[in-house]
């Protein structure tokens, strides 16, 4: 979401928005009645072709969005692969402990790096093709009920829509 005094507000995944909800709403209620599920909004567990239209659940947010003079801007999914090697090391570097050290185990953690290495990087290929393909889906395909619901409300599309113009 874009503030009304343009900052950006990110509630993250809509498993993290609807507990944000839920966890706000439990504390003014002082309950503890509600969790994510009260508020989620994305319909991947709702059966396809029988799933339900959200659009007017979409229209009512950014009705009330709108409103408060809020905007939303609209992120296109997209999975990464994150290495946490790097990390890994830094949090286990130290005194370097020479006592032990062999070249031969040195140069098959090294070959084993390089292993690791190139399975990264056709896992982010393959990803990145995947993105690909996405996005020429989307190109064909009306856009999702979120932006045409964004749409009906503000009367333009959301900033990040269509997503092959980012």
């Amino acid at each position: 979401m874009i503030s009304p005094d343009g900052r950006l507000a990110h509630l993250g995944s809509w498993r993290a928005s609807g507990g944000f909800l839920a966890d706000l709403l439990n504390h003014e209620l002082k309950t503890r009645r509600f969790d994510y599920m009260d508020f989620y909004m994305g319909s991947s567990g709702l059966r396809w072709p029988e799933r339900v239209s959200l659009f007017p659940v979409y229209a009512m947010v950014f009705r009330r969005l709108k409103a408060l003079g809020f905007e939303w801007k609209y992120e296109f999914p997209r999975i990464h692969v994150v290495d946490l090697r790097p990390l890994r090391e830094a949090l286990e570097a130290g005194e370097p402990d020479w006592t032990g050290y062999l070249p031969s185990e040195e140069i098959a953690r090294a070959a084993e790096d390089d292993d690791r290495e190139r399975q990264l990087s056709e896992v982010r290929e393959s990803l990145e093709e995947g993105h690909r393909e996405s996005l020429d889906r989307a190109k064909r395909d009306p856009p999702p009920e979120t932006v045409r619901a964004y749409r009906e409300v503000y009367g333009s599309f959301p900033q990040g829509w269509p997503p092959w113009e980012e």
